[in-house]
């Protein structure tokens, strides 16, 4: 029975989702779209967003992995572009998220916990949602960005990404956990495994007033990462933490968000919708470029 209401509890809280996400991509796009509640196994479900009305080709698509505290608002102009541009969107919550509010502070484990659940819904994609799996992305917010870097290879050797974009994911502690691998850094970044495999694409994108991703974090993550793969690093003047959070009532309004990687930390979020509109363009165009054509690293 426990299993039966967590997955009813989930489901109320999906469908609420839903609903929030379908208004806000009207409201930031002509383009309609259908979103619907996509198993990607027995216990795990996501939130399947794909342009209305599209023939029953395969197409294009990207898993988009949340912050450590759920769904928010951030994601919805991401999605709206992307299915705007014909690709589907699978969103996934980075770990069990609580309702109630009393989630803790995401750690290390939670990283792999949603690394794995992002290859998992690659799979999942493929299997049975019309998804080519040559044509697959993924997008991080904060702690969910962590977990797609380090999403791990297939179990038959493949990337289950051709591209993946990166928003804030903490930097200076992320290039401090891949240092500090006993498996070493390249394999925690799915390299290529044959030195003549085509690199899968990289994107980047932080702030330069933003503590937990200082420039020069970012630029030692990127290099450490380009060695297996190709990696395009953008930093935004003046923006910190969080620059495409939801804005409420007065332009000064900020937040405090989980920063990625360090229990206890709190990273300030002051919302620029302008910058939001601007980087999720950047990302939905990085994407449907790397997304293009058919790619198997």
């Amino acid at each position: 029975m426990a299993r039966c209401f967590c997955k009813s509890y989930y489901l109320i809280g999906m469908a609420f989702s839903a609903w929030l996400a379908c208004g806000a991509a009207a409201a930031a796009s002509d383009t309609l779209s259908d979103s619907e509640v996509f198993w990607v196994d027995a216990e795990h479900a996501g939130l399947l967003t794909r342009l209305a009305g599209g023939d029953n080709a395969p197409t294009a698509a990207v898993v988009l992995v949340h912050d450590a505290l759920g769904r928010d608002a951030r994601a919805d102009q991401y999605v709206a572009q992307l299915a705007a541009a014909g690709i589907a969107v699978l969103e996934v919550e980075l770990r069990a998220i609580s309702l109630d509010g009393t989630t803790p502070d995401a750690g290390p484990e939670d990283a792999k916990e949603g690394a794995a659940r992002a290859t998992a819904a690659a799979a999942a994609l493929a299997r049975g949602a019309r998804v080519d799996p040559a044509r697959i992305g993924a997008i991080g917010f904060g702690a969910g960005a962590w977990a797609v870097l380090l999403a791990p290879r297939t179990a038959d050797g493949y990337d289950p990404f051709a591209a993946r974009a990166l928003l804030y994911p903490g930097c200076g502690a992320l290039g401090q956990a891949l240092a500090m691998s006993m498996d070493g850094p390249l394999a925690l970044l799915a390299a290529p495994r044959e030195r003549a495999a085509p690199k899968a694409r990289r994107l980047l994108l932080h702030g330069d007033a933003d503590p937990f991703n200082l420039p020069v974090d970012c630029a030692n993550l990127a290099a450490a990462v380009a060695e297996a793969h190709l990696v395009r690093r953008v930093t935004y003047a003046g923006a910190g933490y969080g620059w495409d959070t939801l804005a409420l009532g007065s332009s000064a309004w900020t937040t405090r968000l989980p920063a990625p990687g360090v229990p206890g930390g709190r990273a300030r979020a002051a919302p620029w919708p302008e910058l939001a509109t601007l980087s999720a363009a950047r990302v939905a165009a990085f994407l449907a470029e790397a997304l293009a054509s058919e790619r198997r690293p």
